[in-house]
Parts: C-alpha cells; sequence; structure tokens
C-alpha cells in the first residue's frame, strides 16, 4: 500500500495521452507538452524553469506576457508522469502545432569538439569555446552561469541562448547540445582566444559545476561550525515545527540567538541583526558518516545582544498533559493540563481549527485568552508550548474515570433523518433501559451535537464509532444542562 495524497479542491491532475514528456531536447532544457482538449494536433509547449526542480512555465505566455503560467511534473508510484496546475490560471497564448522533432535531438547537436578557458581579468570565470560543426576553425563562445552556459555574442546582440552542462553518453564520453541554429551571432575563430594573452586555456580536471560540487564534502572552517546540542529546531510564530532555529551562546546557555528561515537564499538568518541591516545567517547540513545535522555560520558577527532562552518556560512536556478524543492524527479534539507532576488538577482545552490551537474556554468566559499549541520533536515526540497568558480560571479535580469517554452500546441509542431528510444525521440517545426518554443529537461536521444544550453554550457532543455489526457510540463527558425528552416514535423517521 501507499500513502493516499488526496487532490488539492484547486489543483487539476493530467496524465497520459493528454500530455507528452520529452526528458532529452535539442537545446538540452526538458519539454513538456499538454494537448488541447478539442483537437489533439495543438497543444501548449512548457519548458522547465532553470534550476527548478519539477516546474515548467507555458512558452507562448511567456513570449507574450511577464505573467507566467507554470505547472508541475511529478511521477507516480508506478513511476509514470503526471502535471498538476492551479486551476485559477489561464493562458494568454494560443496552442501551437505539436511539432516534437522541432526539439529532438540530432546528430548534429551533440558536440564533443570543444575547449575550456578563462578570461584573465575575471579569474573565478569558466567559458567554453563550441566547436562550429560547418567550420572546425571557427567557434562559438558561451560563458558559465549558474546550471548553464550563455552565448557571449548572442547576448550582445540582446538575444539569449544557452545551453545545459556537458552530459555523459553510454561510452563515458563527455559532450554538450548544442543546436547552432539557433544563434543569431556569427562564429569567430578560435584562434582569437588560443591564440591571445587575454585568456587563459583550462584543463577540464580543473572545472567543478555546482551540480556535482553538491556530491563533494562539505569542508567548512571549524570555528564556524555548530553541532548539536548547541542548536535546536523550534515552532515559529505560526506554528511550523522547525521554522526557527535557536543557536545558544557558547559562553552562557540561558542565553541564544534566533534565526528565521529566509527561502530566497535558503538559510536561517538572524532577525535581530538583520532589522539593523547586517546579516548573520546559519546553513544547515548533514554528516554523511552520522546523519546528524549540523550549522555552517556566515563571516559576519553578530552585532546584536544575546537574548535570554525562556523557552523552557512555554513548555509543557508529554507527561504532564494528555490528548483526549483523538479522531484526526492531525487534529485532536481536546487536552487535559495537569497543573503539577502529582496530577491532582487540571485544565481543559478544546481544539479550535480555525487555529489550529487549543483554548481554556472557561478563562475565555473571563475575557482572556489562553492557549497552547500541540508540536512534534524530530524523534515525533509531543510536547505543548504555551502562546500567551496564564489560566485565571480554577482547575478541577482530576477523577480519570469521569474524563473517560462514556460508551454507549448499540441497543441504546438510534439514528435517523434530520429536518431536510437526510438519513443517519439525527442520533437519539436513551436515558434508561425503559427507553421512555432520550437526548437527541444533531450532526454538524465531524460530531453529533446537542442542539438544547449548545443553545445555553454547553457542548455536549456524541460520536458514532465501530463498524455494522459492533456499531457504539461515543459519549464526550461533559454533562447535559438540557431537559431529556420523551420518546414517542413516531416523529422520527429512518
Amino acid at each position: 500500500m501507499v500513502k493516499y495524497e488526496p487532490q488539492k479542491k484547486n489543483d487539476i491532475i493530467l496524465r497520459a495521452p493528454d500530455i507528452k514528456v520529452m526528458e532529452e531536447t535539442s537545446n538540452g532544457i526538458p519539454k513538456v507538452f499538454i494537448f488541447d482538449s478539442a483537437d489533439k494536433s495543438l497543444c501548449y509547449i512548457f519548458s522547465k524553469f532553470t534550476g527548478e526542480k519539477n516546474r515548467y512555465q507555458c512558452l507562448g505566455c511567456k513570449d507574450k506576457t511577464k505573467g507566467i503560467f507554470a505547472i508541475y511534473l511529478c511521477k507516480d508510484e508506478n513511476g509514470e508522469y503526471f502535471v498538476q496546475m492551479k486551476s485559477n490560471q489561464k493562458h494568454v497564448c494560443q496552442p501551437r502545432k505539436y511539432e516534437p522533432e522541432k526539439y529532438a535531438i540530432t546528430e548534429i547537436s551533440k558536440v564533443d569538439t570543444y575547449f575550456f578557458y578563462r578570461k584573465n581579468s575575471m579569474p573565478n570565470s569558466i567559458n567554453v569555446a563550441i566547436s562550429d560543426s560547418n567550420d572546425s576553425t571557427l567557434c562559438y563562445p558561451f560563458l558559465y552561469e549558474k546550471s548553464n552556459f550563455r552565448c557571449l555574442n548572442c547576448l550582445k546582440l540582446k538575444k539569449n541562448y544557452s545551453i545545459t552542462l556537458p552530459k555523459i553518453d553510454e561510452n563515458g564520453k563527455e559532450y554538450f547540445i548544442h543546436d547552432p541554429k539557433k544563434h543569431i551571432c556569427k562564429p569567430l575563430k578560435i584562434s582569437s582566444i588560443q591564440t591571445t594573452s587575454k585568456f587563459i586555456l583550462l584543463e577540464r580536471k580543473d572545472i567543478c559545476f555546482k551540480e556535482n560540487s553538491k556530491k563533494k564534502h562539505v569542508e567548512i572552517h571549524g570555528k564556524r561550525i555548530v553541532k548539536l546540542p548547541n542548536f535546536e529546531f523550534r515552532p515559529n510564530r505560526n506554528g511550523k515545527p522547525d521554522g526557527k532555529l535557536v543557536i545558544l551562546n557558547t559562553n552562557d546557555n540561558s542565553l541564544c540567538y534566533e534565526y528565521f528561515y529566509d527561502k530566497r537564499a535558503k538559510v536561517f538568518t538572524c532577525s535581530k541583526c538583520n532589522r539593523k541591516k547586517h546579516r548573520v545567517s546559519a546553513k544547515v547540513h548533514l554528516n554523511n558518516e552520522t546523519n546528524e545535522k549540523f550549522l555552517e555560520l556566515s563571516k559576519n558577527e553578530h552585532i546584536c545582544e544575546p537574548i535570554k532562552d525562556e523557552f523552557a518556560d512555554k513548555i509543557i512536556d508529554a507527561s504532564n498533559f494528555i490528548v483526549t478524543e483523538r479522531d484526526d492524527e492531525k487534529k485532536p479534539k481536546k487536552i487535559i493540563v495537569f497543573t503539577s507532576s502529582t496530577k491532582e488538577f487540571y485544565y481543559k482545552l478544546n481544539n479550535t481549527s480555525s487555529k489550529n490551537l487549543f483554548q481554556c474556554f472557561p478563562c475565555l468566559k473571563h475575557h482572556k485568552y489562553v492557549c497552547v499549541k500541540l508540536c512534534k520533536k524530530e524523534n515525533g515526540e509531543e510536547y505543548l508550548m504555551k502562546m500567551k497568558n496564564d489560566h485565571i480560571c480554577t482547575p478541577k479535580k482530576y477523577e480519570k474515570e469521569k474524563l473517560q469517554p462514556k460508551i454507549i452500546p448499540k441497543s441504546m441509542f438510534k439514528l435517523y433523518q434530520n429536518r431536510n431528510g437526510e438519513a443517519n444525521k439525527k442520533l437519539i440517545v436513551f436515558t434508561s433501559e425503559i427507553k421512555d426518554f432520550v437526548y437527541e443529537y444533531y450532526w454538524q461536521k465531524s460530531y453529533f451535537y446537542c442542539s438544547q444544550c449548545l443553545k445555553q453554550n454547553k457542548c455536549v457532543s456524541a460520536k458514532v464509532r465501530g463498524n455494522e455489526n459492533e456499531k457504539f457510540v461515543e459519549l464526550s463527558n461533559d454533562e447535559h444542562i438540557c431537559t431529556q425528552k420523551k420518546f414517542v416514535e413516531t416523529k422520527y423517521k429512518k
């Protein structure tokens, strides 16, 4: 079995034969063809974003507007391609004729005659000269930028023609994919590079591209390495479990620096230094031998002062609380928090799904907002984080048997239609074996609720559990404040 990932409501999924994927193309950039629903001879052509793993953009829309029509190319558990995209996007271009041969690799596209060089005035640059297929004395000069090479002469003519990094064939020989027809510039003489003192030729063994450098061992100065347990990831203000990085002060562990994740730079940055327009960052690495995370600190030193680490005072360990009525692993309904390790008294907090927090309703009646956030450590252990304010309500005496949900057998409840004629949306629970009085519950979202109690601001809920043969009702431990009703069976419809 595989994990079920439901399709999002605002997403569209397309699969073959409505799509065609071309992994190898003449310019080395993969393409995706999405066929027009009315005419399969027409299609929209999508090209992969530079540096992105699986994001593609429509070439036609790109040419007509500054905005983009983007899709994501994914694979299912069988290795089959499918496309996922947002439903609120609209093409500003028209579909094109499906001509995959325009993007196919030809023998002339594969070039293995080239050489690398560097301009003396740019010691960190890497250039490649691709030989002209029609004249071996001519070449096209390209400059290495990020994850591809750009033609320098086309760039001077305000035309962007780029090729991808070199590839390896089945014989282990390196080659470039290059289409000379896409140049608007003219090739220059190879001798203008090889015989000029402005340039220096490079050996292939001395060149390392960024894609390959990721596989190499990360070498960082020892003073800028921070290892566990001198740092930890904590929830940020939005509740994201690893949204905040805390690095403890080396001289005093009661002090720390707080870092927040910068999506664009893919590093954590010190928030207080950022406010002073000074960038201090930390990058997360993984030790391949020990499989442990460690940090690489930036060369910039903090200009802010460390803050007192008050996180421990906000944390409630798993031994001091109980999660109850857990129907959904992500959204349990209630939490019982003990006032001390003796577990004599407790506070009950209810889930507020809109904010994904647990809130104390008795405190709320006194206009005091008291809530906690249920979080998980990296090892999967749960803990609570206090958000703000202390309880002003009175804790209750902990009596385990009273807090356990009440189980009602199949013989003591019945399901009927609600006022709209929907089946199994009204639940009645008999108050005794005589079955002359009942409490009525109405379905709302994922629970049955006593409507008469709700009118008096009291939440008494019920949940039908089990299968068809062994159904039972689990009642909340809240007591009714409404009056039970006389059971008249003719009033109810199955």
